[in-house]
């Protein structure tokens, strides 16, 4: 089975440039939890071009990027270890916790980037 090459897009992007770190490092984005200005955070597991893994989060405020806002990625060696970060949390509208949505989504059972209802 042929994995899908997915690059960060424009949110993810701001994310890792609150996080200090260059797109140009990220290989792949394997998992997606997206988020909204003024409301959830943005939530991926992400491969890095070194072969490492990582899990960004980023939040910017009601204006959009650049004005309040914020990121992290954390490195890690394994996806197990990357997703283990994430938060266990669920926002109103969504009945999974982030963290299975991570999951699911790298194990191919929930479609990239599908936030459920």
């Amino acid at each position: 089975m042929k994995r899908i090459i997915r690059k960060p897009d424009y949110d993810l992007e701001e994310c890792l440039g609150c996080a200090g770190v260059e797109k140009e490092l990220v290989a792949n984005v394997l998992a997606e939890v997206p988020g909204e200005a003024d409301g959830p955070n943005w939530h991926a597991i992400v491969k890095m071009v070194d072969g490492k893994f990582g899990y960004l989060t980023g939040w910017c405020d009601y204006s959009g990027w650049g004005c309040q806002d914020g990121g992290k990625l954390t490195i890690t060696k394994t996806i197990k270890e990357a997703v283990n970060l994430a938060e266990d949390d669920t926002y109103d509208a969504v009945k999974k916790h982030i963290k299975e949505q991570l999951l699911d989504q790298i194990k191919g059972t929930q479609p990239f980037g599908l936030r459920e209802q």
